[in-house]
């Protein structure tokens, strides 16, 4: 990526293919992207799907994004934009899926601020999934974010109140409190 003559218009096209930072949170490091991705190959391959995606190519997309991660399998953004195409194309459970794996991957990398933005994600894609409200309640919690932490516990305990679920509700109107 830096050997090439026009090395710092690749960094910056680089740069855009990072995820979006939540509020609050640190600039992701290039070197992220210099450690995770072996060649610039994959930086272009980004630029390409995001491309097709935005001209609704969508399976074109999938063939390009599918293509990059033979080179780059553990590149988050790769995956993060792959589940935006599956979103965008309808398969949303498949899409949430890919969300889940995204922030169970950001939150073993230590990188909570990242693992609370994808549980977010899936808990606005699927508001009754359950299991991801509350691991995003234990990241906010974990992260010290309690006034967030209370309003998704109070959102659960809604959720299982209109399921019937009056003891589980009752429950967890209890450990938010």
């Amino acid at each position: 990526l830096l050997l090439q003559p026009d090395w710092y218009a690749h960094v910056r096209q680089a740069r855009e293919q990072l995820p979006e930072e939540a509020a609050g949170a640190p600039c992701h490091p290039l070197v992220e992207i210099l450690v995770q991705v072996q060649n610039s190959q994959v930086i272009d391959a980004l630029t390409r799907v995001r491309n097709l995606a935005k001209q609704n190519h969508a399976r074109a997309a999938m063939e390009e994004a599918y293509t990059a991660l033979q080179e780059a399998p553990f590149y988050l953004p790769l995956h993060s934009l792959m589940g935006d195409i599956l979103n965008q194309q309808g398969f949303t459970q498949d899409a949430i899926t890919k969300f889940n794996m995204v922030a169970a991957a950001y939150g073993v990398r230590g990188e909570a601020s990242q693992a609370v933005a994808f549980l977010r994600r899936v808990v606005r894609t699927d508001p009754m999934d359950l299991v991801a409200r509350t691991r995003l309640i234990e990241q906010l919690t974990t992260r010290g974010l309690i006034d967030e932490a209370l309003r998704e516990y109070l959102d659960l305990a809604d959720i299982q109140y209109r399921l019937a679920e009056l003891d589980q509700a009752r429950s967890t109107y209890t450990t938010a409190l």
